[in-house]
């Protein structure tokens, strides 16, 4: 699964507890088939910036999906935080499912 984010630090410090993009699939069922953590990319890295001026930074990364993943339609969701993926950081995106991690929308995988 090839993902593509782009981020900023829209805000006054930069993110010195840093943290990591996890990416979560989960099934119609509300299941979680996937944990897929971005380890290559620390938040703390990301330059500070005003709204309008904070300079942004596009990650491309493709994961390999687990063997319990079959194909069909799963809902996003996206955290920061540590390397195992245990969200962190609560980020300023609407969907929050109460564990730091947001509803982005539907992948279908084929």
């Amino acid at each position: 699964l090839s993902i593509t984010a782009t981020w900023a630090n829209v805000g006054v410090a930069p993110c010195y507890p840093g943290g990591y993009p996890t990416w979560w699939l989960f099934d119609a069922e509300g299941r979680l088939r996937a944990t897929l953590v971005d380890d290559g990319f620390d938040m703390r890295d990301l330059a500070v910036g005003p709204p309008g001026e904070a300079p942004s930074t596009a990650r491309e990364r493709g994961f390999p999906l687990p063997p319990n993943v079959p194909a069909g339609r799963y809902e996003l969701r996206v955290s920061v935080g540590n390397a195992t993926g245990t969200p962190t950081l609560a980020l300023p995106l609407e969907g929050d499912d109460g564990q730091k991690r947001y509803r982005l929308g539907s992948v279908e995988l084929r």
